[in-house]
């Protein structure tokens, strides 16, 4: 079975221990829509349809996404991020 966009940032989120409103505020977003998004009843966000598809905060860390031709996926690099911030990198 194929991983949504929504589970994944669930499982995600539990893995780093943190509250779905917690991600929510971090996020900037209300803790509905990010139900709405973990569930799959919302898509995840269009990058067109962010203010700034390549520089957001999270929790007062600045996340730069760049996309290259035959890079990694958001979901691949999103996975490392999270690995190295749970080990302390």
């Amino acid at each position: 079975m194929n991983q949504t966009f929504g589970s994944f940032v669930r499982q995600k989120r539990m893995e780093q221990g943190l509250s779905l409103r917690g991600l929510a505020a971090r996020l900037d977003l209300s803790p509905v829509y990010m139900s709405n998004i973990e569930t799959g009843r919302k898509p995840a966000p269009a990058r067109e349809n962010l203010d700034n598809p390549y520089c957001f905060s999270v929790g007062g860390v600045g996340v730069k996404i760049e996309f290259a031709e035959g890079g990694p996926s958001l979901q691949e690099t999103l996975t490392a991020f999270l690995i190295r911030q749970k080990s302390g990198l």
